[in-house]
């Protein structure tokens, strides 16, 4: 987030209630422009996300690491990822991009040791890996439905210089509004 802010981004974090801040807190104190922060909670399927009002861009960054169960993955990751774009449908008509951030996990180890590619078969071996090629699969759904592009990342350091190059015509003129979920 404070390399967005840093690049003149204004930034709208939308936390879950129980989200521990005090990174965002320590990081980000005196940045300017200054991050809003949005609790809400995604798991709600009446979800009213009026901070999206206005959003050119939206990074779903929310995920759930450690679970009680299966259940739990799913929850967080497809179904408050559908709840997520329902919600970005009903407040945002001017959104120009949609960027879900997921995990290497959710397509797998690659056959025989090749590198993946996109027409790689995923094969998750958690539920972790599965609930995030869910949520993947839920972004793709809502791409036939939306006219907004929407875009899934692997989540990895390297790719992260990427996203800030695909962002980079907007300097200046684009609300972002992160959602994002911490342990």
């Amino acid at each position: 987030m404070d390399l967005l802010v840093d690049r003149s981004y204004q930034v709208t974090c939308t936390v879950r209630q129980t989200s521990t801040l005090r990174w965002l807190e320590t990081q980000l104190a005196g940045k300017s422009p200054p991050i809003q922060l949005v609790a809400t909670d995604l798991n709600d399927p009446t979800v009213s996300l009026p901070s999206l009002r206005g959003v050119d861009i939206a990074i779903h960054l929310a995920g759930l690491t450690k679970a009680f169960g299966a259940d739990d993955y799913y929850r967080t990751h497809a179904e408050a990822t559908r709840h997520l774009l329902d919600a970005c449908a009903a407040k945002n008509g001017s959104m120009v991009r949609f960027l879900y951030w997921s995990s290497l996990v959710a397509c797998g180890p690659s056959p025989g040791g090749r590198q993946a590619s996109e027409d790689t078969q995923a094969n998750p071996p958690t539920n972790y890996g599965r609930s995030k090629l869910k949520g993947e699969m839920v972004v793709r759904e809502y791409a036939t439905r939306l006219t907004v592009p929407l875009s899934v990342h692997l989540r990895f350091t390297a790719l992260a210089e990427r996203i800030f190059n695909i962002l980079a015509g907007k300097k200046g003129s684009c609300r972002l509004s992160a959602i994002q979920g911490r342990n």
